[in-house]
């Protein structure tokens, strides 16, 4: 969805340093919620 919807009309592109995930929270009831950080640099 990113790269097929947001990327085109965003004014961004996909920077070429590696990706991360981000976990805020011990899960309490065995769902995490992961933030996945994309770098990303003007077009």
């Amino acid at each position: 969805m990113v790269n097929g919807q947001w990327f085109p009309i965003s004014g961004y592109q996909p920077d070429d340093k590696p990706c991360f995930e981000m976990y805020p929270e011990e899960p309490k009831d065995g769902k995490f919620i992961v933030d996945i950080c994309v770098p990303v640099k003007p077009m």
